[in-house]
């Protein structure tokens, strides 16, 4: 979601298919880090902009780091075949969910 740049609170639970109030409650926690900010819009005071700040995207860089890491302890060992016959598993197993 940071790669899109500043949503307004209502974009971001839609896009994240949460309730508002959910969101709500999760962005001021992030902001209460001090990894978001929001900002009131001149025309809906009811209406907030949130954004990622520089410590809100230093820690998704080390998260997106410690992922990959991880994805490569987990998968690392296995080949182009392999990774393929694993994907379509769970691509089957999703659909079954779902």
């Amino acid at each position: 979601m940071a790669g899109r740049g500043p949503l307004h609170q209502a974009e971001l639970a839609k896009a994240l298919e949460q309730a508002p109030r959910s969101v709500t409650q999760i962005v001021e926690g992030l902001e209460r880090l001090d990894l978001v900010t929001r900002t009131g819009d001149s025309h809906d005071r009811r209406r907030k902009t949130v954004s990622v700040t520089d410590k809100g995207r230093a820690v998704l860089t080390s998260a997106e780091q410690a992922g990959a890491e991880m994805l490569q302890q987990l998968f690392g060992s296995l080949d182009r075949r392999q990774l393929a016959a694993l994907d379509q598993l769970v691509a089957r197993v999703g659909t079954a969910v779902y």
